[in-house]
């Protein structure tokens, strides 16, 4: 039986990567790149992939991408999920300004708030797009205990969130630095632990992780260990064909996930693919990549693969 393989997008506004937060209050976000997710899904299907897109606030209300969504879940063709960009999610509330700060964390808010937020917005999914909202990814691969306590609350099935051998440690909200999941090793999906999530535990919330893992790579005089991360980078086709191939034969992982943002798909609104020839690049890319990915592997969201991997095991479903 072929294995599984998972599409997540986290569906966003253009260039997040420029600081929005300035002293006078948010910049505009622009969502130019919802006119060109189309191509993208036409590309999926052609492979018989389901997308998640993992959708934020201002993705949420822009019509290009809500009609083609709207289409594609009639189908089956797409499944949509929650990731929130707390700083400009409502209820906004500005916290003291920071120049040295970037986009705040959803946990340097009130747990009062981020309750707020977190419940706006799947709300606001579920009406927009008229579908259940089961799956998770939280913006800027920030996830604790509140924030898992608060999908359980919400009827989340899965979260995404978490990066395993990477750290953001070192990377700054408005004052506090991202969580460290250097330490957490990659071994497929789990359930979640209330009390620390780095551990496997009873919540009823499985962990399904993109796929990213270690490897020794010859820079001379010796080998060095590496991270890979199956998420295109513009010249990393053949360290992702790699991963495909060793998740294929592992007998320990029954799925594996790719992941880009929704951004990258459109030229001048990343830092990564910025002209119209790096997007025809990454597009030559995808289709290589998909077509050898089909023949291994079969398409399925994210909380279908849950349902199925786990059975009866998962709590509410």
């Amino acid at each position: 039986m072929k294995k599984k393989f998972i599409v997540t997008i986290d569906t966003e506004g253009d260039d997040l990567w420029t600081t929005k937060i300035t002293r006078n209050g948010l910049k505009e976000i622009t969502t130019e790149n919802a006119k060109n997710l189309e191509r993208f899904q036409n590309l999926c299907e052609k492979y018989g992939f389901v997308p998640v897109y993992l959708t934020n606030y201002e993705m949420a209300l822009a019509q290009p991408f809500v009609e083609m969504a709207r289409y594609a879940l009639k189908n089956r063709r797409a499944e949509i999920g929650m990731h929130m960009h707390a700083w400009n999610s409502p209820p906004i509330e500005h916290l003291p300004y920071n120049p040295r700060g970037t986009h705040t964390y959803i946990g340097e808010y009130s747990r009062r708030l981020q309750w707020e937020k977190m419940k706006y917005l799947t709300r606001l999914l579920e009406d927009t797009f008229q579908t259940p909202i089961t799956s998770h990814r939280s913006g800027r691969w920030w996830f604790d205990e509140f924030t898992l306590k608060c999908l359980k609350k919400l009827g989340y099935v899965v979260d995404c969130s978490m990066t395993p051998y990477i750290s953001w440690a070192d990377t700054i909200g408005n004052r506090q630095y991202g969580v460290d999941y250097s330490k957490d090793r990659y071994h497929g999906e789990y359930m979640l632990s209330m009390k620390n999530i780095h551990k496997q535990g009873h919540s009823g919330v499985y962990e399904v992780p993109p796929t990213i893992l270690k490897r020794y790579v010859l820079k001379f005089p010796k080998l060095q260990k590496t991270t890979e991360w199956f998420r295109p980078n513009g010249s990393n086709l053949k360290e992702m064909l790699w991963i495909k191939d060793k998740i294929k034969k592992s007998e320990k992982y029954g799925y594996l996930q790719f992941m880009l943002h929704s951004s990258e798909l459109t030229p001048g609104t990343n830092p990564t693919f910025k002209y119209r020839n790096s997007i025809e690049k990454l597009y030559l890319d995808l289709e290589i990549l998909f077509e050898a990915v089909s023949a291994d592997f079969v398409g399925t969201g994210i909380t279908d693969y849950v349902k199925e991997r786990v059975g009866s095991n998962a709590e509410g479903l």
